[in-house]
C-alpha cells in the first residue's frame, strides 16, 4: 500500500507539473518561473506531507519533468519554425541561404534575449525603450543587408506570429518597419 501511495504521489507531481507549464512563455520565463516555483514548492509539500514522501526525490521528478516539457515545446517550436520557412523557400519568397541566416539570427536573437534579461531587469522604461529601438534599428538594417522581409524573423509561434508568445520582440520590433516608428513612449 506504501509502495502504491509512492506511486500515486510521484504520479500526482508528474501530472501537476505538467498544468503549471503548461503555458509557459520564453518572454515571460522569470515570471512563470517564479509564479511555477512557488506552486511547484506548494505542491511538493502537499505530497510529501500527504504521502509521507522524500521532498527531494518528489523535487527531482518535478525538474525532471519541467526539463522534459521545455525540451519538448523547444523541439517542436524549431519544428514548426523549419516548416513556415521551407514553405516561404518552396513560395520562392526566400532562398535557402536566406532561410539559414533567418535561422541563426533567430538563434542569436534568443540567446542575446536570455543573456539580457537580467540586466534589463534595473532599467526605467525609458532605458528599455532606448535599447529595444537600437534593437529593432540593427535588425531592421540587418534584413535589409540580407534582402529579406523583416516579418519573415517572425516565429510562426511568435510575436505578432500565428500564435503566441514565445520568445521575442513583438511586432513592434520585428514587424513591419510601419508599426515599429508608431510605438509609443510609456
Amino acid at each position: 500500500m506504501a509502495k502504491l501511495n509512492k506511486q500515486l504521489a510521484i504520479a500526482l507531481a508528474i501530472a501537476s507539473a505538467g498544468v503549471v507549464g503548461i503555458g509557459a512563455t520564453h518572454t515571460f520565463a522569470a515570471a512563470a518561473s517564479s509564479t511555477s516555483t512557488t506552486r511547484d514548492s506548494a505542491l511538493i509539500d502537499a505530497l510529501v506531507s500527504k504521502f509521507n514522501l522524500n521532498k527531494t526525490d518528489v523535487q527531482k521528478v518535478v525538474d525532471d519533468t519541467h526539463t522534459a516539457q521545455e525540451a519538448t515545446r523547444t523541439a517542436e517550436m524549431k519544428a514548426s519554425e523549419e516548416t513556415r520557412l521551407s514553405g516561404l523557400v518552396t513560395d520562392g519568397k526566400i532562398t535557402e541561404a536566406q532561410k539559414a541566416l533567418i535561422i541563426a539570427k533567430q538563434a542569436e536573437m534568443q540567446a542575446s534575449r536570455e543573456a539580457n534579461h537580467t540586466a534589463m531587469e534595473g532599467k526605467t522604461d525609458a532605458e528599455r525603450k532606448t535599447a529595444m529601438d537600437a534593437e529593432r534599428t540593427a535588425l531592421q538594417k540587418w534584413a535589409t543587408d540580407n534582402g529579406i522581409d523583416i516579418s519573415y524573423l517572425r516565429p510562426a509561434g511568435g510575436p505578432g506570429g500565428r500564435g503566441g508568445h514565445h520568445g521575442g520582440m513583438g511586432r513592434g520590433m520585428m514587424g513591419d518597419p510601419a508599426a515599429a516608428s508608431t510605438t509609443t513612449t510609456q
